[in-house]
């Protein structure tokens, strides 16, 4: 006869988890938009002499929109490497980010404008430092580990 399984199933996501993955993905997209904005905007920046070329945004910000989705996927898929890598990748793109309107901006609001974007950018990596390793979310990252994830992880045991 065979009885109930030994391990319950995986514990569905948390709901932290899930959040930080849809901003992960929401950020990826949005500089898949900004992809395509530089993209139809290319000549009329070269025209107008930006000081930064728009070809290399443009290449940068195709290598984050590949960065991040791939983030994102792989949060998805449960990997525990992501618990630290998400919150060091956001700060890499916020530093970014930043950098690009504190050095190429010439614009006195866009300038003045970098506090509140820092501030943003701390509180929203803060919160993905908080979510990812809250004890649900270590939790769910360590059943991965532990074998307990698999759905093939079933057993009969018979008596």
């Amino acid at each position: 006869m065979a009885s109930a399984p030994e391990r319950s199933p995986s514990p569905s996501r948390p709901r932290s988890v899930t959040l930080v993955a849809v901003g992960v993905l929401l950020v990826g997209l949005v500089n898949v938009l900004r992809v395509i904005a530089l993209s139809r905007q290319s000549d009329l920046q070269l025209e107008l002499g930006v000081t930064l070329d728009p070809r290399l945004r443009l290449i940068l910000a195709i290598l984050w929109a590949i960065v991040l989705i791939s983030m994102a996927i792989v949060l998805w898929l449960r990997k525990p490497v992501t618990r630290v890598a998400i919150p060091v990748l956001l700060t890499l793109y916020a530093a970014y980010r930043l950098a690009i309107v504190g050095i190429f901006a010439e614009s006195e609001y866009a300038r003045g404008s970098q506090i509140t974007t820092a501030i943003l950018y701390g509180g929203a990596i803060l919160i993905t430092i908080w979510a990812l390793n809250r004890k649900t979310a270590r939790k769910y990252f360590a059943d991965i580990e532990d074998g307990q994830g698999n759905d093939s992880s079933l057993s009969i045991s018979s008596s």
